[in-house]
């Protein structure tokens, strides 16, 4: 079982970001009161028959204090750059697979994950220097 998670750039091309674990995203250094652009990731796994109960967790919140108004995640079965999350982590998972922070992700097909639309909304009185969030896929396999 090789799990890994794709980013799709501009152009709706794919890219490898890294394998299994704890992820990374970076969303560039935003100004007070700005949101950040879009960012759609995937997950795939091979060697394995399929995956089920698929979950996103935010497990860091890249230095902003949190609140429910911030971080943006959507899920949907087909790629548009133009989709703004409507909905909204409402904690920071605590990684486990119990976690009510955990937002549930349908799946595309047996091996992969829906497409999901992630962004920040930094509040006016923080900046995001860091520019990077982590998160986590939580999921069964058989």
């Amino acid at each position: 079982m090789v799990p890994q998670t794709y980013a799709v750039d501009e152009n709706g091309r794919e890219h490898l970001i890294n394998g299994l674990g704890a992820k990374s995203l970076f969303f560039g250094i935003l100004a007070p009161a700005s949101t950040s652009k879009t960012k759609i990731v995937q997950l795939k796994v091979e060697g394995t028959a399929a995956i089920r109960n698929i979950k996103l967790s935010l497990i860091d919140s890249g230095g902003i204090d949190f609140n429910e108004n911030i971080f943006g995640v959507d899920s949907r079965g087909f790629i548009d750059k133009g989709v703004v999350p409507e909905s909204r982590f409402q904690g920071v998972s605590d990684k486990s697979l119990e976690s009510e922070y955990n937002i549930d992700i349908n799946n595309l097909n047996l091996l992969s994950s829906n497409y999901v639309y992630l962004n920040l909304n930094v509040p006016a009185d923080q900046e995001f220097i860091a520019g990077t969030i982590r998160y986590q896929w939580i999921f069964d396999y058989a």
